[in-house]
């Protein structure tokens, strides 16, 4: 029985999404994974301590398993909070 599975690894570069595939076996944790992968190599801007994985849009630990069909996502902390940014774009545009 073949216990690898294809998942998909999706992160945000130059306000684009991007999406990596990687083969993992069975009960392979995120934890597994990111010590198997070095995301710098496709995502060298990466900032290592600062971010958060999920999986369809729910964070997750570092010790969940990882499971076929899940979408794997890389979140970084966000730089301007959305509802200030909107006031910023707003202003802006009263000005014009």
């Amino acid at each position: 029985m073949d216990n690898k599975f294809k998942i998909k690894l999706y992160y945000s570069k130059q306000k684009l999404l991007h999406s990596k595939i990687f083969t993992i076996t069975d009960n392979t944790s995120i934890k597994n994974l990111w010590d198997l992968i070095d995301v710098t190599s496709f995502y060298p801007e990466f900032d290592n301590q600062n971010y958060f994985i999920g999986v369809f849009g729910k964070i997750k630990s570092e010790d969940y398993i990882i499971q076929k069909g899940d979408r794997l996502e890389i979140y970084e902390h966000i730089l301007l909070d959305p509802k200030e940014r909107r006031k910023l774009i707003a202003s802006k545009n009263k000005k014009d």
